[in-house]
């Protein structure tokens, strides 16, 4: 996210591991459905049919490894924005309680947006994998990024400080 955005904040290393290997699929896919449709001109209908197979999984692929890359979350100026790997949220300030952590649906650690209603939103560029022992370490392990989303919160409720 642009600076002029406000803060960003994602897992690196966890967006580029998905996002390479997404990416790389849908490239290997992509050459597979290329592969196939050629073949299938010059010899016949059957390996043409199969590309056809070849074509969504290589859209899949590269969707999610372009949405693994680009995952994190912003604060904006009035808005608190979750870019996911498949689909983009965004929270008016007003409607945002603060960050916390806990375990993720799929039983990893990490980071939640909590909303004034009581909704806790998981967020997944903040999380970590583990097995079902580890998820509740894991989830600890996020408690210093929690309080630091928290802070940036903070502040942009606050709205810029002007200094004589």
């Amino acid at each position: 996210m642009p600076p002029e955005h406000g803060p960003w904040f994602s897992s690196w290393r966890r967006n580029r591991l998905f996002g390479w290997v997404g990416l790389s699929w849908g490239v290997m896919l992509g050459g597979s459905f290329v592969g196939a449709l050629i073949a299938g001109i010059t010899s016949g209908t059957a390996l043409a049919f199969s590309a056809l197979l070849y074509a969504p999984l290589a859209y899949i692929a590269l969707r999610l490894g372009r949405g693994c890359l680009r995952a994190g979350v912003g604060i904006t100026k009035g808005h608190v924005v979750i870019h996911g790997p498949w689909r983009d949220s965004s929270f008016a300030l007003e409607a945002v309680e603060g960050f916390t952590t806990g375990i993720h649906p799929v039983d990893a650690g990490g980071v939640f947006l909590k909303l004034s209603n009581g909704q806790a939103i998981p967020i997944w560029a903040l999380a970590s994998e583990g097995l079902i022992g580890n998820a509740e370490r894991n989830a600890a392990k996020w408690e210093t990024t929690a309080g630091g989303l928290n802070e940036v919160l903070a502040r942009s409720r606050r709205g810029p400080t002007r200094h004589p």
